[in-house]
């Protein structure tokens, strides 16, 4: 893909911990400057009970929620850790980064790239949206 990508999935029931941390990550690459990517805006939403006249109702939540238009420092209150990236306006050639809302997790460093979560109560959780560059 050189183009945006939205990927939503579904968080396993094994994910719904009051202590879990979310890891994008690249093992490999070929090397600085090539198999670039970068993550612009990611949503995690669960459902909340609630209660109206009709009786009981569900409700979907923001539970994490960021799009890096304010530049983190690492570790910060919503991120752990980060290596191979910054926090920036991709530059590359070959990916359109037009649909970018300003500032993205960028990565084309050589060796491992990734980027993780501190840890996040995701009891309530039901799924993560992430808009994705690749």
């Amino acid at each position: 893909y050189l183009t945006a990508a939205t990927v939503t999935v579904i968080l396993p029931s094994a994910a719904r911990t009051p202590a879990t941390s979310i890891r994008w990550r690249q093992l490999k690459n070929s090397g600085s400057e090539y198999d670039e990517w970068a993550i612009d805006t990611i949503v995690v939403r669960g459902s909340v009970a609630g209660y109206s006249l009709g009786g009981a109702t569900e409700t979907l939540t923001t539970i994490f929620s960021d799009n890096f238009d304010t530049m983190p420092t690492i570790p910060d209150t919503m991120w752990a850790t980060m290596s191979g990236g910054t926090f920036s306006t991709p530059d590359c050639g070959s990916i359109d980064f037009s649909g970018l809302s300003s500032r993205a997790a960028f990565f084309n460093s050589s060796g491992p790239r990734f980027i993780q979560t501190v840890n996040l109560n995701l009891i309530s959780a039901q799924s993560a949206y992430i808009y994705l560059f690749y």
